[in-house]
């Protein structure tokens, strides 16, 4: 019976995950989970990258003068 030799195999490095879910909460304050709906989806901002952008530039601009007119 022959003896079974393992070959020396190269080490792998780990990788890093990414994982990411939308979630939207509606006007009653109740949260769910959009990831893979349309028009919130992660498959739509991954479509439509450039209006996703616009859209949480806006978000950012908002949320400064909020945090603006909090100060004053």
């Amino acid at each position: 019976m022959k003896t079974k030799t393992t070959t020396e195999t190269e080490e792998t490095k780990p990788r890093l995950a990414l994982q990411a879910r939308v979630l939207s909460r509606d006007r009653d304050g109740q949260t769910r989970d959009v990831t893979d709906q349309k028009p919130f989806g992660l498959k739509w901002v991954a479509e439509d990258g450039d209006l996703a952008l616009y859209i949480l530039g806006n978000c950012k601009n908002r949320l400064d003068l909020l945090f603006m007119a909090a100060e004053s």
